[in-house]
């Protein structure tokens, strides 16, 4: 017969004893303890800094004594604007604290000032897309979170002019999966974020004017490890492919990258900085080969690059460039439109493409450290927006329908989705 708990106050030593007994975690107990009066109701228990700050909406508590998920956002990057909304673009870190299995079956982004009005919901056919499980081999159970395993929930919310709330929560809905018996169903109110400021940051094309195909969401979920920290340095990257008058992705030339219409295009600087990181040697991919020229690590995944830092701690990263052809050095100087390299196939890259994206800057000044951040471009034509297939299919076939383009400019916005791009 397992000894009753004590739920009194204990040293350190006694509390982890008692936190690595079975017993503490077992969910008949944990369901029973909830019925039981311990002296202090859990929900009370703050922080001192927010003592004397009284929240709009106080997260509902559990069902059961203590808390079993854990769930916070990071890094949050500006609001961005896109088609004339307001867009986040974040991640929920998600880890489970519990003994038994928790199965995420939804997660509704609430304003804590109208509890009934769900502002998102994103139901499990979304999260099965969009939840990324590290060191989970294979696609079964990706939406159950083992004990002391975690997931990261890739969310985007767009809000309209005047609609922005100050902050919202997270309610999710999970199952307990406890073996040979029913799943108990809990919904948690989790995560109380505050909803940051909109992005001033207005910059330059990376490329010269032309018609341009690209993909602004393929490296959301990329995610590096620096020093053993986590970040998403590619939050907000696009790569970059030119496209012919004719909307052909091919020429008449000869070699496997110069047979690209967008290979050896010049590259721009985006705003006034300096160059702070340059990596050149590195040869280049053949287009008609499956492994990389240079076997990819963690020093060769960007291939030939520049990092240009353009103020207030942000670096503009520009990957993928032809060897040989950086025109700027460490320490240098550049303006607005001055052209720093050219466009080519090295590191991690299948094809002809300038890959582009601002990220914070870091002490150790090297790509793919800091948090990827957003920002707009003065003008663009947005003259198709497309769908991931489509986008295969062009780069396929080699070749966009230009008949389909429209006039769709729009002016201090970050492209929306994938699709086309005519800068001027």
């Amino acid at each position: 017969m397992a000894a009753p708990v004590s739920m009194h106050c204990t040293n350190f030593e006694e509390k982890m004893k008692m936190a690595r007994r079975e017993s503490l975690l077992s969910p008949a107990l944990l369901f029973a303890l909830a019925a039981c009066s311990t002296g202090t109701e859990v929900g009370e228990i703050r922080p001192a800094s927010d003592l004397n700050v009284a929240p709009s909406y106080k997260l509902k508590s559990l069902p059961i004594p203590i808390e079993i998920l854990e769930a916070r956002t990071g890094f949050l990057p500006p609001l961005v604007r896109v088609e004339g909304q307001h867009r986040l673009r974040y991640e929920l870190v998600l880890a489970n604290a519990f003994h038994y299995p928790l199965k995420l079956k939804r997660i509704d982004i609430v304003d804590p000032k109208q509890t009934d009005r769900i502002l998102y919901s994103f139901d499990s056919s979304y999260l099965e897309k969009h939840l990324l499980r590290p060191g989970l081999r294979g696609e079964d159970g990706i939406l159950n979170l083992g004990a002391n395993q975690y997931g990261i929930a890739y969310l985007q919310l767009d809000f309209a002019d005047g609609h922005i709330p100050g902050e919202f929560f997270h309610r999710l809905a999970v199952d307990v999966l406890i073996p040979e018996k029913k799943p108990r169903s809990l919904t948690l109110e989790l995560a109380r974020t505050s909803v940051p400021d909109k992005s001033q940051l207005v910059i330059a094309p990376p490329v010269q004017a032309g018609i341009w195909l690209y993909e602004s969401e393929s490296h959301w979920v990329d995610r590096e490890l620096t020093e053993g920290r986590p970040s998403s340095a590619q939050r907000f990257a696009i790569d970059f492919v030119k496209i012919g008058d004719s909307g052909a992705l091919f020429n008449d030339e000869q070699g496997p990258n110069l047979n690209y219409v967008t290979y050896g295009e010049p590259l721009l600087a985006v705003s006034d900085g300096q160059v702070i990181a340059v990596t050149d040697g590195i040869i280049e991919n053949d287009p008609a080969k499956d492994e990389l020229a240079v076997p990819g690590s963690r020093k060769t995944i960007t291939g030939n690059y520049i990092m240009l830092d353009i103020g207030n701690d942000v670096v503009a990263v520009y990957a993928h460039l032809k060897p040989g052809s950086l025109t700027v050095k460490v320490g240098e100087q550049v303006s607005r439109g001055d052209v720093i390299g050219l466009l080519g196939n090295s590191g991690n890259s299948d094809l002809p493409h300038l890959h582009f994206h601002l990220e914070t800057r870091t002490d150790i000044n090297l790509s793919l450290s800091g948090e990827g951040i957003p920002y707009q471009f003065h003008r663009f034509n947005q003259a198709a927006i497309y769908t991931a297939e489509e986008v295969e299919k062009a780069y396929a076939t080699g070749r966009v329908e230009i008949d389909s383009f429209r006039e769709n400019r729009r002016a201090n916005e970050f492209p929306a989705k994938n699709g086309v791009l005519v800068f001027e």
